[in-house]
């Protein structure tokens, strides 16, 4: 019964954040400030999650794009949904 309970609010808690990662936007944008990509963060949290549990996101692979986004000159922008 305890176990059934904590994994009630575990999924609760769990639609909670995806409702919250909802309300905000990540924005990639150019040196020139228009933006490339946009998408809300549920999609990019989940996304993320499924690639590092399946193997194919290693930290490594992180630094090296994170190194040549830097080198390009691209912003990553958390911003509140415009809706």
């Amino acid at each position: 019964m305890i176990v059934q309970a904590q994994a009630e609010q575990f999924v609760e808690r769990g639609k909670q954040l995806a409702e919250d990662g909802k309300q905000h936007q990540l924005i990639v944008r150019n040196r020139d400030g228009s933006p490339l990509v946009s998408t809300n963060a549920t999609v990019v949290v989940g996304v993320s999650l499924l690639l590092l549990v399946t193997g194919f996101l290693s930290l490594p692979l992180v630094a090296i794009v994170a190194l040549i986004g830097y080198w390009k000159g691209l912003r990553v922008e958390y911003t509140p949904s415009q809706a």
